[in-house]
């Protein structure tokens, strides 16, 4: 009878392990196929931020022999294994970031299956249980959160996935260089990670004088001891030859000194950034990340007292002082970007650190809740339940569309570079500084690297003025604006809807050609909402000399034409303060029947000039105002955020009607256009818009 029922509790213990591993494989497959569906979603071939500098200006240099390049800081950092990932990526794999991004997952592949092999040793048995599997698989999940997107998703990121790993390994190695047969060897290996954490980020200068630390702690031999100190002086000091410190930024110890609370509330929040992004922004998510940070410290200080007491001391000790490098990396980080504010702490990229120490943790207190596994096991499932399911609602953020025009922007700016047009505006959404993209775009052009290299923006700016006949079917759509750019007189830019009929997908490109001859190109891609999955948004530039005629857009893949007429501009821009002296009209121009009775948004008050706008209660308003104008009148413009249904049309004179840009800022129009009639004329212009951020404002000189 005791044998029965012996026998049916085994029998019972076996099913729920079972059921338990199976539930830990699907939430593990979910977690991690989320978060590559993400990667998917959000790629994007344009080179962002700081690739521009990190990435292509550091190929191009290297290809003109330059040998130093591979030794540059990139700010503070010497990111030297990173770059031998984006030289293959633009030697071998077409610089269109892929192979950059696979490496991003890779690497913490790589850090899940080091963690787990850590795991088992520390759980001691023989065969992985249905436990330890079901925590390996859990583990992996988490080494997988969304809330590292902007790592995950940006080529340029592998650095911070290194900068967590290498010292990873390097103190895991060094934990087996103890005692055994190859423990010499494993000491090697050790320092060799030791090293490369150098040359992943500058937080990796910590892990070989922590790896030091660890060795005299554990007492190896004295060889040994010796042997990683000579490499920690020896790395340090080449790692601080030539080396140029950041302006601007004061000594951590001052920091430290002078507000300490605030880099400790820097610290602790920075730890416990994934619980911030668990919590999903809400009102108490800041205090949650706090209390979990300091969470992380106080078990990893628990968890090292007990080790410290231990005889053995293996891989848990490592995994101690691995808690201890990201601790140490946080308050590097709040001494550099305290400045900036505590919720700065929660950045995207800054998780990746945390979530490697709190898988650390998790991997450091495995054994002990193994052990109370009966008595918790309410508690536990419990804790682990909720935890899933704020990681699974997490992950399934990746699955949202991603930014579509924020995507179609950065194809946009591409094309302005390719082309060489200086719209600011647009190029600031891949890089701060415009002067500087469009030199290093325009040396990237000429070696065709990178986007410069492939479809569609392979040559071009040679291709323009280029004989072009027409092909294929006729398209559906048109032209819904042009307006020209604000810096660059000699081009427009051109935005409307093309459609192939009959296919299956939209024009992936389209030439724009006038008297027979390519004098412009248009990305597609821009979101149309309420249009059909095959009609898509376009935008891009031309030259403005060929404008005033007709235009042929010319779709490709799948080839269709359409013949449009596409006035020239009414006004040029120029980016000036409003002033009186610089306008041309005055409140007398304004005709009867002003519906614009507002302001701009921002209520502007401008000495000897008066505001006309359509914001009166708010964005919902729309209405028309006329102006008496002759060609070549000046006056000031402000719209909103949004534009699209902003119109100026010439009374009498359909032909010349255009779509108003987005000019949030207060520029200056001149009425400059050839294409206006001599003589006195009524301009009129009308904000239909009645969504958020749409609102136009006039600026003219007072009576």
């Amino acid at each position: 009878m005791a044998t029965d029922t012996i026998s049916g509790h085994k029998a019972r213990a076996g099913a729920g392990g079972r059921w338990l591993l199976l539930a830990a494989a699907v939430f593990a497959i979910c977690m991690v196929g989320l978060a590559i569906a993400g990667g998917v979603l959000a790629w994007s071939p344009v080179p962002f931020w700081d690739m521009w500098d990190g990435y292509l200006d550091f190929f191009l240099f290297q290809q003109a022999g330059d040998s130093s390049i591979w030794w540059m800081q990139q700010n503070e950092h010497r990111i030297v294994l990173a770059k031998v990932l984006f030289w293959l990526d633009l030697k071998w794999f077409g610089g269109t970031s892929v192979f950059l991004i696979i490496c991003n997952y890779l690497l913490v592949a790589c850090a899940a299956l080091l963690f787990c092999r850590i795991l088992r040793q520390l759980a001691g048995t023989a065969r992985a249980t249905a436990g330890e599997w079901a925590a390996m698989l859990f583990l992996t999940a988490w080494l997988f959160l969304w809330s590292q997107q902007e790592n995950l998703t940006w080529g340029f990121q592998s650095q911070f996935f290194l900068a967590q790993l290498l010292p990873l390994c390097a103190l895991y190695w060094l934990s087996r260089a103890q005692y055994g047969a190859l423990a010499g060897r494993h000491c090697m290996t050790a320092t060799a990670f030791g090293l490369g954490s150098m040359l992943a980020m500058a937080n990796g200068i910590l892990a070989l004088p922590l790896m030091l630390v660890y060795a005299i702690v554990v007492r190896l031999s004295r060889f040994k001891i010796v042997f990683l100190a000579f490499f920690t002086v020896l790395g340090l000091s080449i790692f601080f030859y030539h080396y140029n410190m950041i302006g601007g930024r004061a000594p951590i110890h001052r920091v430290l000194l002078e507000h300490p609370l605030g880099m400790l509330s820097y610290s602790l929040r920075y730890l416990g950034g994934p619980f911030f992004y668990l919590a999903r922004g809400a009102a108490w998510a800041s205090q949650l990340a706090l209390a979990a940070g300091l969470l992380l410290v106080a078990g990893a200080l628990y968890r090292l007292w007990r080790e410290l007491a231990s005889p053995r001391r293996g891989p848990a000790l490592a995994l101690l002082f691995f808690i201890a490098y990201i601790v140490m990396t946080a308050v590097l980080t709040a001494s550099g970007r305290m400045a900036l504010g505590p919720e700065q702490a929660f950045s995207s990229r800054y998780t990746t650190p945390a979530v490697m120490a709190w898988a650390a943790l998790a991997v450091l207190y495995f054994p002990l809740l193994r052990a109370r596994a009966k008595a918790w096991r309410g508690v536990s499932v419990l804790a682990l339940g909720l935890l899933g399911a704020a990681m699974l609602l997490l992950q399934v953020q990746a699955l949202k569309p991603a930014n579509e025009t924020a995507l179609f922007g950065k194809r946009v700016a591409a094309l302005a570079l390719a082309m060489g047009v200086q719209d600011k505006a647009q190029i600031m959404q891949v890089y701060p500084e415009p002067p500087r993209a469009l030199a290093l775009a325009a040396r990237a052009v000429q070696k065709d690297v990178s986007i410069f290299g492939h479809y569609p923006l392979q040559g071009v700016a040679a291709r323009l003025g280029q004989p072009l006949p027409q092909s294929g079917v006729r398209c559906d759509g048109g032209v819904s604006a042009v307006s020209p750019v604000i810096g660059d007189p000699v081009h427009v830019r051109i935005e409307g809807v093309l459609h192939a009929p009959g296919s299956a997908q939209a024009p992936a490109f389209v030439q724009l050609v006038a008297a027979g001859k390519v004098v412009g190109y248009a990305v597609t891609g821009a979101p149309a909402p309420g249009a059909l999955a095959t009609q898509t948004g376009f935008a891009g530039y031309a030259r403005a000399a060929a404008l005033g005629g007709e235009m042929v857009l010319q779709g490709e893949r799948p080839a269709c034409f359409l013949p449009v007429q596409v006035p020239a501009p009414l006004f040029s821009v120029q980016p000036i303060a409003p002033s009186q002296q610089m306008a041309s009209l005055d409140s007398a121009s304004v005709l009867a029947g002003n519906q614009w009775l507002g302001a701009d948004f921002h209520q502007s008050k401008i000495d000897g000039m008066r505001v006309y706008g359509s914001s009166i209660h708010g964005d919902q308003d729309t209405g028309t105002i006329s102006l008496r104008i002759k060609r070549g009148d000046r006056f000031f413009y402000r719209s909103g955020p949004t534009a699209g249904r902003q119109v100026m049309t010439v009374e009498g004179y359909p032909q010349l009607s255009i779509v108003m840009p987005a000019l949030p800022e207060w520029t200056q129009l001149v009425l400059d256009s050839a294409a206006l009639p001599s003589g006195e004329l009524v301009l009129r212009m009308t904000d239909n818009g009645s969504g958020w951020g749409e609102w136009s404002a006039i600026a003219l000189k007072a009576q």
